[in-house]
């Protein structure tokens, strides 16, 4: 159901009291939408987090850098062949050994997860040839890693070792900063090798399993991903385009297309495999959530081409209170139309309502 059938609906209502019955359903809804988007948007940040945390351990002049020979490569490596969940790629050029790196901030379904895994190591494999090109160099391994808070590691431990699947689990003790790879007890290591849940690096093995220490204070090298949830990406854009605009003291308050454009480009985590299409389409995104969730409107309603058109907030803000106004706009106005499309069958369900004309369907 749409908004405005909704509003429709409600306008019909006769009796008053079915009016703020409608009402009462329709508030709870959207205070249990806006929950669910709010941890939607928490838990894109702590993925964020987690990519960092793992990144940073494949810097130039880090322990893992200069012991092992891994480096850092693409960020969302497969993201072009519509390969999920792997956000980071490192690579050894000498053993040409490539690793793939998925992060979870937390894990509420383990097997579901696992299983989700296990179809992406698939279309890996059969996509080596494309891999190739994006890494432009041979493959002779591919290993698959999932970095996750501790209790998630252990947890994850059992299934994997039950489901028999090529994977290495990585732990983060977010407290002290360390990564850590863990293992199933009733395992030995050649076991774990020839099944892929250990690396073919004895250093990159020794060290994880000692615990390495990261930390994403020390270089936030990924601002956000091209695959972050939309608020990330719309709090990110509108916080730089303030920053870039509002000391310029001769600024009439309008920005561009291109200027998001160009804040994407910059921002989203580098090297990737995108191309100047997916920075277009993705701008475009941002221009429209940002419209329909009244953070800036469209100051040339009549020019129809969008590299011509200028866009304003909708209001005056400053840097300090971007990420109240973004988020409570953007959380706000979904929650409502979310709960909007299924307040009325829930009212319909609690009162026993029926449309009038149901009572002539079976005459």
């Amino acid at each position: 159901m749409s908004n405005v059938e909704y509003d429709d609906f409600y306008n019909n209502l006769k009796d008053n009291s079915m009016k703020e019955k409608l009402k009462e359903i329709l508030d709870k809804l959207i205070i249990e939408k806006s929950d669910i988007i709010k941890s939607e948007i928490d838990i894109d940040r702590k993925h964020i987090e987690m990519v960092n945390y793992c990144t940073n351990l494949f810097l130039p002049h880090t322990i893992l850098f200069e012991a092992t020979g891994y480096s850092l490569m693409l960020y969302e490596p497969l993201i072009n062949m519509n390969i999920p969940n792997f956000d980071i790629a490192v690579y050894n050029k000498d053993e040409k050994i490539l690793i793939l790196i998925e992060c979870k901030s937390s894990l509420s379904n383990p097997k579901k997860k696992i299983g989700d895994i296990k179809k992406s190591i698939n279309s890996t494999q059969n996509n080596i040839d494309n891999i190739k090109t994006y890494i432009g160099d041979e493959i002779k391994y591919i290993e698959y890693v999932i970095c996750l808070p501790i209790t998630n590691a252990i947890e994850l431990i059992e299934i994997v070792f039950s489901k028999d699947i090529p994977i290495c689990i990585w732990g983060l003790d977010a407290f002290n900063n360390i990564i850590k790879i863990y293992n199933h007890k009733d395992e030995v290591h050649t076991e774990l090798l020839n099944k892929g849940r250990c690396h073919r690096n004895n250093e990159l093995n020794r060290l994880l399993y000692k615990g390495v220490k990261s930390s994403i204070k020390s270089s936030r090298t990924c601002p956000i991903l091209y695959s972050s949830h939309i608020c990330t990406i719309l709090l990110h854009v509108t916080m730089l385009l303030i920053t870039k605009f509002y000391h310029i003291t001769e600024w009439d308050g309008n920005f561009d297309a291109h200027d998001i454009l160009l804040i994407l480009k910059d921002s989203i985590a580098k090297p990737n495999t995108l191309q100047e299409n997916d920075y277009e389409q993705l701008t475009i995104k941002v221009i429209d959530i940002g419209k329909v969730k009244e953070i800036f409107f469209d100051s040339t309603p009549n020019i129809i081409e969008i590299e011509n058109k200028l866009f304003r907030f909708t209001k005056k803000i400053k840097s300090s209170i971007v990420e109240n106004f973004v988020k409570s706009n953007y959380i706000a106005l979904n929650a409502k139309k979310l709960a909007k499309k299924i307040a009325v069958e829930e009212f319909k369900n609690i009162t026993g309502w029926k449309e009038i004309s149901s009572y002539f369907k079976n005459e």
